[in-house]
């Protein structure tokens, strides 16, 4: 072989290195470029994610004191029904002692 094939031949094989280097590293940079993108929207979507989250918490929170209120409420009104309801027999015993009490002066 002439020195000017081999001269050729060895810059052939160095342009062909070069350009699978600059081909790797920019697939590198691209494949980098990617990477970070996707870290980039994981953490726009979990960031989304907890404000959902929290906002839900809140949520139910507002939902549990409504329905801690309510019974509240509900407790308050059986207390009070069931006050009621142990008055009610002597009510009525008073009742029939008066109504006895008005026939006895009514025959008198």
């Amino acid at each position: 072989m002439s020195d000017e094939v081999l001269i050729a031949i060895i810059g052939n094989c160095v342009t062909l290195i070069v350009t699978i280097l600059t081909v790797f590293g920019s697939n590198k940079k691209a494949s980098n470029k990617i990477e970070n993108t996707n870290k980039q929207t994981i953490e726009t979507v979990m960031e989304e994610n907890v404000k959902v989250i929290n906002e839900f918490k809140q949520e139910v929170a507002v939902n549990q004191a409504v329905t801690d209120t309510k019974l509240e409420e509900l407790t308050r009104e059986v207390r009070e029904h069931n006050n009621f309801a142990r008055r009610m027999p002597v009510v009525e015993e008073s009742i029939e002692n008066l109504k006895a009490q008005m026939n006895y002066f009514h025959k008198v």
